[in-house]
């Protein structure tokens, strides 16, 4: 969890200053998310929107994007070589799509909204500042200009995961991990906004 919160933290470094260090770190991060994350693919997918988003500022060609993949295949071959070497990504992945596809419910009998029942209420002051710093946010944000860009990395990939999740339906604690600390940090990003 930490790898991808580093990851968009890094992402959201490279947005406010347009430098190049902190998206190749952020390439790093996301790598070693995709090691210890079954859905780290997600972070993947943020690393290369927020990359196309500022392409200009970060002065994007064909030389950067190759060292932002030689980035990430390093730090995975260091990581965790089989991986690659034995196609262990794909095995994974290949796993959690067949479950998801295939199997009527693979993690539990529970229904969508027994899910996020379960979730809000586990946690009710984490979801109602995430709610109020968003509805805040929607209302007051014309009368508090500010840098919004780097916000995109929280919001890209809270946006992506929930997506991913989705199907997920389970009251569990780890499955809201994957998400929510994402969505803390992009609803302490709308509050600082708004102050």
């Amino acid at each position: 969890m930490c790898c991808y919160l580093i990851c968009l933290i890094l992402l959201a470094k490279t947005l406010a200053t347009g430098k190049r260090l902190y998206f190749y770190s952020a390439v790093v991060a996301a790598a070693l998310n995709c090691c210890v994350l079954e859905v780290g693919f997600v972070t993947v997918a943020t690393v290369i929107g927020c990359g196309y988003l500022e392409r200009e500022r970060l002065g994007a060609d064909w030389s950067f994007a190759g060292r932002a993949l030689l980035a990430f295949v390093a730090t995975v071959l260091v990581v965790w070589p089989g991986a690659l070497l034995k196609l262990s990504f794909v095995k994974g992945y290949a796993f959690m799509a067949y479950i998801s596809l295939f199997r009527k419910s693979p993690w539990g009998q529970e229904g969508l909204l027994q899910t996020w029942e379960k979730r809000v209420l586990s946690s009710p002051m984490e979801w109602l500042i995430i709610a109020a710093a968003l509805l805040a946010w929607i209302f007051l944000r014309e009368r508090f200009p500010g840098d919004r860009r780097i916000m995109y990395p929280f919001l890209i990939f809270g946006a992506l995961m929930l997506a991913m999740t989705l199907r997920v339906t389970t009251g569990a604690p780890r499955y809201a991990l994957v998400f929510e600390p994402s969505l803390d940090v992009l609803a302490g990003c709308f509050v600082r906004l708004l102050v």
